[in-house]
């Protein structure tokens, strides 16, 4: 009776122990599991890559949800423009009659929603740098807040760039190839000049980027900074910061900020090496955002097409000056040659009617000086092309 009564207590722990041992397991597979989405949460937000997903009809009901509460607003989303990890940017169109204290903004705006308390904060700090930034033909313009579909969404106007973005000319015209010269030069002093109004003004932009540079509709036919009608304007300020040097925003605290942000590609070796961000960052990724828009290519720098030594001891830029003579001294011979045959043409180069040539001896005056001159004056105007024409034509 005893041992019965021992194995019927020692099945009853045993049941217990197993059953905590399945719970425990239950809520360790779990808590790995949150933990897991939790990083994979951080990491794209900071990558730039986080985005929610929706379903048609989520989405649809979203749609309708915002619409019914513009009512209110006086205004409504249309089309979707982009979607990233702050949230989205749609289209919005004003209803009429048109609300009072949106009479003066423009038919057409784009708006930029947050999709979380998170990035709501962030998209308010956004609009502090907008103010702070002030207006600037080369900066895109923000006009504020719009009316708010609930007490945590926050929306901020912008100017819509019905050209879309740098990023998606470059992969739209000549196949991808990259622009042209006279566009990358149009297009890459309108970036510069917007940033030295940004770092004029004390703050470091820290994500440029072609996907940030918009292109915005512009009336002047004959502005040098228009290409095709548009002009590029920088964006997206979510990640800029005050300056360590000739700051105006030193006391606001949300402008200050330590940490290095940004897309990869476009960082400089001292944002990844030294954790420093300043304006020389930005002008690091000012050269990217160049050799982009030239080769068509978002990492230029691919090994596959890196030329090889052979190649580059045959680059004009390396020849040898003992080379570079004895190019010109042949070059200066099929002058002569080519002078030589078109004179004797009819066998009477000195134009006497004789039918034979009078003999020419060299005395070694140089007589002939200026003629001499002039030959190498001109060899001088045929100019080699620019560096990087002769770099990628060797590239396969």
């Amino acid at each position: 009776m005893v041992v019965i009564l021992f194995n019927e207590n020692e099945d009853y722990d045993r049941k217990k122990k197993d059953e905590a041992y399945d719970r425990k397991k239950v809520e360790d597979e779990a808590q790995v599991k949150t933990q897991m989405m939790r990083m994979v949460i951080e990491y794209r937000q900071e990558k730039g890559t986080f985005v929610i997903k929706y379903n048609k009809r989520q989405r649809e009901d979203e749609d309708s949800r915002n619409n019914k509460r513009s009512k209110y607003g006086g205004w409504v989303k249309e089309k979707l423009l982009g979607r990233g990890g702050f949230g989205c940017v749609n289209l919005v169109k004003f209803k009429e009659p048109r609300p009072p204290h949106y009479k003066d903004l423009p038919e057409l705006l784009a708006v930029k929603s947050a999709l979380n308390n998170t990035c709501s904060k962030d998209l308010v700090r956004e609009m502090k740098v907008y103010e702070s930034l002030g207006s600037s033909p080369f900066i895109v313009k923000c006009y504020g807040q719009l009316d708010n579909y609930n007490k945590w969404e926050v929306n901020m106007a912008m100017e819509y760039a019905s050209g879309g973005s740098l990023a998606s000319a470059i992969e739209s015209k000549n196949n991808g190839d990259g622009l042209s010269e006279w566009e990358v030069k149009a297009h890459t002093c309108s970036i510069l000049k917007g940033l030295e109004f940004i770092h004029g003004k004390g703050l470091v932009h820290c994500d440029l980027k072609p996907a940030n540079i918009l292109l915005v509709a512009d009336d002047d036919d004959n502005s040098p900074y228009s290409v095709d009608g548009f002009v590029a304007k920088i964006a997206d300020f979510g990640l800029a910061k005050t300056s360590s040097v000739g700051s105006n925003n030193g006391d606001d605290e949300c402008m200050r900020r330590s940490k290095v942000g940004g897309t990869l590609y476009y960082l400089s070796p001292e944002a990844l090496l030294e954790n420093t961000q300043e304006e020389a960052s930005d002008i690091w990724a000012v050269g990217c955002v160049v050799l982009q828009m030239l080769t068509g290519l978002v990492l230029p720098w691919n090994p596959n097409n890196r030329p090889s030594a052979h190649m580059l001891l045959n680059h004009p830029f390396l020849l040898s000056e003992d080379h570079q003579e004895s190019d010109q001294q042949i070059n200066h011979n099929d002058i002569d040659a080519d002078e030589d045959h078109a004179n004797d043409g009819d066998g009477d180069s000195d134009g006497d009617g004789d039918g034979e040539d009078s003999e020419h001896v060299d005395d070694g005056d140089n007589d002939d000086g200026d003629d001499d001159e002039e030959e190498y004056e001109d060899d001088d105007d045929d100019e080699q092309p620019p560096f990087y024409d002769s770099w990628f034509s060797s590239s396969p």
